[in-house]
């Protein structure tokens, strides 16, 4: 497992973990974000864009740091 800031741009993970729940979980949860999600890295330079559910988010680093994924292959 690694941290999302840490997939390169065009791969694929699936969220396992969002670290410090209470703040970012609620705010995952609101835009229909949640664990065992997939994710497609867009862009990881500057933030960090990614397709999650079909939609697209920009996420900053300091908070890709903080969820926990698995690449998949």
């Amino acid at each position: 497992m690694v941290m999302l800031n840490q997939i390169a741009s065009g791969k694929f993970a699936r969220i396992v973990k969002i670290e410090n729940e209470n703040l970012l979980g609620d705010r995952f949860k609101l835009n229909g974000i949640i664990e065992g999600d997939f994710v497609r890295v867009i862009s990881c330079f500057g933030t960090i864009t990614v397709e999650i559910n079909n939609r697209i988010f920009s996420i900053g680093k300091n908070i890709a740091k903080k969820i926990r994924v698995i690449e998949l292959i």
